[in-house]
């Protein structure tokens, strides 16, 4: 068959509304596929910061466990385990600088503190009642804030 004169091919109107039908579309595949990715990484940051939280309980509850309540020293910004005469362990809620939950393992030797949660850290407090210590954290999450609070028995 041969095409009539004047019917080949496609009208201006046509292909208009095709390029203008595929912008959109392409538009809008390109807004879901942003804000699938920018919730995810949301998601990956607070995975990594309860995961961080989580350790730095874990990690204070396993060293109070091992002290009694006669080798614990309470102070503003810290908290020191007495283990006997020649090691002691201490952990420092905040870093002065940063505002960052740092454990600081053995003082005597410098360059060995591990940031547990990174610029996150709103409040911490802890407390001693009776042989129990008492931790609660508050840890800022966008536009919310986290709050992690256990206590903890020492031996006696």
């Amino acid at each position: 068959m041969k095409p009539r004169p004047g019917r080949a091919g496609f009208t201006v109107v046509e292909l208009l509304a095709t390029v203008v039908t595929a912008g959109i579309l392409a538009v809008a595949m390109g807004s879901i596929l942003y804000f699938s990715f920018t919730a995810l990484r949301r998601n990956n940051e607070r995975i990594t910061l309860q995961r961080d939280a989580t350790f730095a309980f874990d990690m204070i509850a396993r060293t109070a466990q091992g002290a009694s309540p006669a080798e614990i020293t309470l102070a503003t910004k810290s908290v020191t385990f007495g283990t006997n005469a020649f090691r002691t362990k201490r952990i420092r809620f905040f870093d002065n600088n940063t505002g960052d939950l740092v454990y600081d393992p053995d003082i005597a030797i410098g360059g060995n503190e591990q940031v547990i949660v990174n610029d996150r850290l709103s409040s911490f407090g802890v407390t001693m009642v009776g042989s129990r210590l008492v931790i609660q954290m508050v840890v800022s999450y966008s536009t919310e804030n986290l709050t992690y609070s256990n206590s903890v028995t020492m031996r006696n």
